[in-house]
């Protein structure tokens, strides 16, 4: 009975995602999110086999194949935590350097 309860939220939050995923792409885009994917399938596609190509244990990740729906959320959940610490991180590096190359005195390289 407890699994069940566990699956059935599980599909109720995929659920309530969809209808607000749908929502949103009517209410900002003025589009479905069908027509939006189709839009820009080719740009995701380069995007997902660049990340895959990128991340090599991506095939030790067996959640995002599982059938348990839980499973499969956070794995996917995982690799968008991944690739918010590494944007966080890269973004920080960037924000030293500027920050280390521009002076109060106006000599850094953007004002050359």
């Amino acid at each position: 009975m407890k699994r069940f309860r566990l699956l059935a939220l599980t599909a109720a939050f995929f659920l309530l995602m969809f209808t607000i995923n749908s929502w949103l792409f009517k209410r900002v885009l003025g589009t479905s999110y069908i027509d939006w994917y189709i839009a820009n399938g080719t740009f995701i596609g380069v995007a997902a086999s660049l990340f895959a190509v990128v991340w090599k244990n991506l095939n030790e990740n067996l959640g995002l194949i599982a059938a348990d729906p839980r499973l499969f959320l956070a794995a996917n959940l995982l690799l968008i935590g991944v690739q918010g610490q590494l944007i966080g991180r890269h973004l920080e590096q960037a924000g030293k350097r500027f920050r280390t190359s521009t002076s109060v005195c106006g000599n850094g390289p953007c004002c050359t």
